[in-house]
């Protein structure tokens, strides 16, 4: 491989030692492979629903946010993941944490958006009756 990767964690399994890198990227034996996709989609998603309860199209957000609108599309689909800089600026500027954007943990939102975000938990309740 020509790139270089900074690693900076590591992973125990039971039988051997896997690297992850900077990028949540597994590599193996010389492969590499997408392990954080799921997380990725989710903390896209939370972005999403958090621009929506501000009532903000993509474009006006990541204006508000002083990103790219390139970038802020490639977060909310999952394709990037906000940096921890960048996370900041959102916590800053939104008044969302850390946790809710990574983690999906509600505890910390502001009532004024915890009201117009959906909770997993709610929407699992209609879905099951």
């Amino acid at each position: 491989m020509s790139h270089s990767l900074i690693y900076t964690q590591r992973v125990h399994s039971a039988t051997d030692k896997t690297l992850v890198d900077s990028r949540g990227v597994y590599t193996h034996h010389g492969r590499m492979k997408r392990t954080h996709d799921t997380d990725i989609r989710a903390i896209g998603q939370r972005l999403i629903q958090t621009r929506a309860a501000l009532g903000m199209s993509q474009a006006d957000f990541a204006r508000f946010l002083d990103f790219s609108t390139a970038a802020l599309s490639n977060y909310e689909t999952g394709l990037r993941r906000p940096n921890l800089d960048q996370a900041f600026v959102i916590v800053r500027r939104t008044g969302v944490t850390l946790d809710w954007i990574y983690f999906g943990d509600r505890s910390g939102l502001p009532l004024r958006l915890a009201e117009k975000i959906p909770n997993e938990a709610d929407e699992f309740a209609e879905r099951t009756g």
